[in-house]
Order: C-alpha cells, then sequence, then structure tokens
C-alpha cells in the first residue's frame, strides 16, 4: 500500500511521521511519501532523528513501513491514501486586517489555505486519482468542502470538530477533578461543532456525563467560558464514520494521532 503525506515537515505531518514510525502492527509493506516542495531535506533530517531515538530506546523503527522524502508532487503518483497536513500561517498585519470582518480571527486561515488546497486536490486527481483523502488542514470544514468539490470521484474525510471536541473534554475533565470528580475522556459524549472560530458550540441534546456531578449545568457553562463556545440545543443525526482521527493540542507540537485507525486504510 502507497500512503502520501503532503506536508510532512510540519508540526501534524511530523508526528504523524513519527506515530507511524512506531506503530508495529501493519501486517504487509506500506510505502509513505513524505511531500513538502521546500523542506525534504528537513524530512530526511528528522527521520535520521526518530530513528536513532526510536532505537535507543530498544524499539523497532518503521516495521513494514519505507519512508521516502520528497519536494516532487508527482511522487505521490499512484497512492492509496493522501494525508492533506498543509497549511499557510498569516501575519499579524493579515490577521488585523480581517478581525474588521471577522471577529473571531479564525476565518482567516481558510482565504490564506484556499488556493493551495486547489492546486493540491488538483495535483491528487492527477496523480492518484484513486485515492482516499484526509484533509486536516485548517480550517478542516472548508478546506474538506474544497478538496471534495474537486476531487469528486474520490472519498474525501475531514477531521472537522474533532480537535475542539477534545479541548472540551479535556477542559470538563480538569473542571470536574475540581469537584472530587475523576472522570476519563471515554466518561464524556460530547460533541462541538461549528467552523472552528468563536461560533462553534456545544449539542446540548446528546451531552452526557457517565457520572453523577452536582451543579452539572454550571460546571457545562464553566467549561464552554473558556473556550468561547455556544451552547445550542440541536438535534445530530448518529454517524457512522468509516475512520476515526484522534487530534491532540499542546502549547509545543501539535500532534495527529489517526489512532492509527488508519488501519481501516492500512492493512
Amino acid at each position: 500500500m502507497k500512503v502520501s503525506i503532503i506536508g510532512a515537515s510540519g508540526k501534524v505531518g511530523t508526528e504523524l511521521t513519527r506515530i507511524l514510525a512506531e506503530h508495529s502492527s501493519f501486517s504487509s509493506k506500506v510505502d509513505m511519501v513524505l511531500y513538502a516542495p521546500n523542506n525534504s531535506k528537513k524530512i530526511v533530517g528528522q527521520l535520521t532523528d526518530l530513528e536513532e531515538s526510536i532505537l535507543l530506546r530498544g524499539d523497532v523503527f518503521a516495521k513494514n513501513i519505507s519512508f521516502s522524502a520528497t519536494s516532487d508532487i508527482a511522487d505521490i503518483k499512484e497512492s492509496d491514501l493522501v494525508v492533506i497536513c498543509s497549511g499557510l500561517f498569516a501575519t499579524k498585519e493579515e490577521k488585523a486586517l480581517f478581525k474588521t470582518v471577522d471577529t473571531s480571527g479564525r476565518n482567516i486561515q481558510s482565504y490564506k489555505n484556499y488556493d493551495m488546497m486547489v492546486d493540491i486536490a488538483n495535483s491528487i486527481v492527477k496523480f492518484a486519482p484513486k485515492s482516499n483523502v484526509i484533509v486536516a488542514t485548517n480550517q478542516s470544514d472548508m478546506m474538506t468542502e474544497v478538496v471534495n468539490n474537486i476531487v469528486c470521484n474520490q472519498k474525501v474525510y475531514g477531521i472537522g470538530c474533532y480537535l475542539d471536541t477534545i479541548r472540551y473534554k479535556t477542559i470538563f475533565i480538569e473542571e470536574a477533578k475540581k469537584k472530587n470528580v475523576v472522570l476519563s475522556v471515554k466518561d464524556i459524549n460530547a460533541f462541538i461543532m461549528g467552523n472552528h472560530n468563536d461560533n462553534m458550540f456545544l449539542d446540548e441534546n446528546n451531552f452526557k456525563v457517565k457520572k453523577k456531578i452536582s451543579g452539572l449545568n454550571t460546571l457545562i457553562k464553566n467549561v464552554l467560558a473558556r473556550k468561547s463556545h455556544k451552547v445550542m440545543k440541536c438535534e445530530i443525526e448518529e454517524f457512522n464514520f468509516e475512520f476515526r482521527c484522534t487530534l491532540m493540542m499542546s502549547s509545543v507540537k501539535t500532534a495527529v494521532h489517526l489512532d492509527c485507525q488508519l488501519a481501516l486504510f492500512i492493512k
């Protein structure tokens, strides 16, 4: 199987590469193409560091996986799966200017990334027309729609608000601990919805906690206040996802843990 990561030199692409390199349950050979238009040498250095650190721990590096770094988009040819992690950063001046029409200051990500995503999608159609596509670029829903409109004959998956949902659950666990209630992520059924900006909201109808907590409604509002989300009652259908993405954010790096439910693609 062939998997290509577009934007492999960035924080998300680098962390995804690390997770796959440490994964040891792939039963068949996986060829990983790590694409970065200007940083393929950086990827080679990162792979060397990664291999040495894994071997020093006494673990196996990249079992049944081969990595190749490239700055040529044509090398994604005939990929079975393409993961898009590329993203451009807005300058302080651009953010300040954009806030006159978008007070959240987040939608500029979509405007900055739009042309790049169109180019990437067209390259996927040209070189990997039979691949599944996962979009991790912000704002995910908008960028997934851009790709889906071009890669219209292929399956396209977006991470949606999963990161924001995980963040919400993390803060909820912290606040519950102050009430001497110990929770895990699995104890909380919650969905944060919206476009990864200040207009995101909690689906209150489907919110559930497995343990009893006094002052639950106040706790919910306190958590939402910390994340600037809204509470909204809405009906949501049960979704049958064909894969799950788990994103974990820290102040140091963004880690994409595709749970390795990439296992649904990679056998």
